[in-house]
């Protein structure tokens, strides 16, 4: 092997010496002696967009509003977002405020995902509530067997029988209806969210209020005097690359301050007028209408749910090493939660870098490679003592030898016999650092 372009050798590193060893998140470093580039792995199914993560890392996004099938070529490591329908909003006759509909389920996580067609289910908006039925509930989103998020539940009618003044269960409940002589109660079963509130009655027709709807990350608010309850508050997750707020209960009615709809894109609540529906695609419960002296209006529909799910563009190659850690002068590491079926890790690469040059994905050079140990000495400062002081790598110094007086961050890959895999992710809390003297 040929001996790379060094710079003047530095001194040998000792017992106080100083190396950074930190992880990102990067594809296959850019350098002649890198692995072929993975292919891109594009499944079908939904409207795709590839984003491009801080350290260069491309993702694939497949963005479902309607039902359909999501179609991997092989199996892939995925990150997911499932969001059910929301509860539609409870209607009002005459000198009544309807509850506000519940949120539908949140839900997020990572899963494997097999190389077969998976169906994908959208859950519908729960309908409005009439005069005397209480809005619908949504409807569940899931992707096949392997994830799943219930729809929320509608909210209480003012015109209703004792039953259909109540708020429905769901993944939150939906708010209680006030009409003549009673308050009606919130949904008591909240099976992946939280609770909507009660109504608030009084003699005085004007003074009822329907309940807030509850939403993925709180309860609704409660009613009062002429103000209705607001819908409980959504959860924000960033799958597409900008956070987005997601579910939120819907407002319950008033005739003079309406309750307004959980973030995430709730319905409000209305003033003597049919409730709002929540946002399509959000999965918010709709607000609760609200009503004078004569007349009846409805309550506003639910948001229908979505589902989106991400994974690495090249999807053919393992995911990073998992626990690495420094203890000098050892680096160490675990091997990957997630490798491509069909493969194998053959071997793992650790590259370095100058910290003054920054974190990006460009200049990294190959410090050792083509060996199957899950720990390497990183105190080699040239070919010859990177070789010695780790038997079976094969070291490869390739922009520049380590300096004396400079800090160096480290990544590792895994690779197989076909690729080579991402990095280990950049550890947030502690970030070891040692500089050589």
């Amino acid at each position: 092997m040929s001996t790379p372009t060094r710079r003047s050798a530095p001194a040998l590193i000792g017992v106080g010496a100083s190396l950074a060893v930190i992880a990102g998140l990067v594809l296959a470093p850019t350098t002649p002696a890198s692995a072929a580039a993975p292919a891109n792995c594009t499944a079908t199914g939904g409207a795709i967009t590839t984003i491009k993560d801080s350290n260069g890392n491309f993702y694939n996004v497949h963005t479902f509003t309607s039902s359909g099938s999501f179609v991997p070529p092989q199996s892939v490591s995925a990150d997911y977002l499932v969001v059910g329908g929301g509860g539609g909003g409870g209607g009002a006759a005459a000198n009544s405020a309807g509850g506000g509909g519940g949120s539908g389920a949140v839900v997020s996580g990572t899963v494997t995902i097999p190389a077969s067609s998976q169906a994908i289910t959208i859950g519908a908006a729960g309908t409005a509530g009439s005069s005397t039925g209480r809005g619908g509930s949504g409807g569940t989103s899931s992707i096949a067997a392997l994830a799943t998020a219930a729809g929320g539940g509608g909210g209480g009618a003012g015109g209703g029988n004792t039953t259909n003044r109540r708020g429905n269960n769901g993944a939150s409940t939906g708010g209680g209806a006030a009409t003549t002589g009673t308050a009606g109660t919130a949904g008591t079963t909240a099976s992946a969210g939280n609770l909507g509130t009660d109504a608030f009655f009084n003699a005085t027709a004007a003074n009822r209020a329907g309940g807030g709807g509850g939403g993925p990350a709180s309860a609704g608010s409660a009613a009062a005097s002429t103000v209705g309850g607001n819908g409980g508050t959504g959860t924000s997750n960033s799958i597409t690359g900008a956070s987005v707020t997601y579910g939120g209960g819907g407002g319950g009615g008033s005739r003079t301050t309406a309750g307004t709809g959980g973030s995430g894109n709730g319905g409000a609540g209305s003033i003597t007028g049919n409730g709002n529906a929540g946002t399509a695609n959000r999965g918010g419960g709709g607000g609760g209408a609200a009503n004078t002296a004569s007349g009846t209006k409805t309550g506003g529909a639910g948001g229908s749910g979505v589902v989106i799910i991400r994974y690495p563009k090249y999807c053919g190659v393992p995911s990073a090493p998992t626990s690495v850690s420094f203890s000098s002068p050892t680096m160490s590491w675990g091997a990957p939660a997630f490798v491509p079926s069909g493969q194998s890790v053959t071997s793992y690469t650790v590259t370095y870098k100058n910290q003054a040059d920054g974190n990006g994905s460009t200049g990294w050079g190959i410090y050792a490679r083509g060996s199957a140990a899950t720990s390497i000495d990183v105190t080699g400062i040239d070919v010859t003592t990177c070789t010695s002081n780790n038997s079976g790598w094969t070291c490869m110094l390739s922009n520049s030898n380590l300096v004396s007086g400079q800090t160096y961050m480290f990544r590792v890959f895994a690779r197989t016999a076909s690729a080579l895999g991402r990095s280990a992710p950049i550890p947030t809390a502690t970030q070891v650092t040692y500089t050589v003297p």
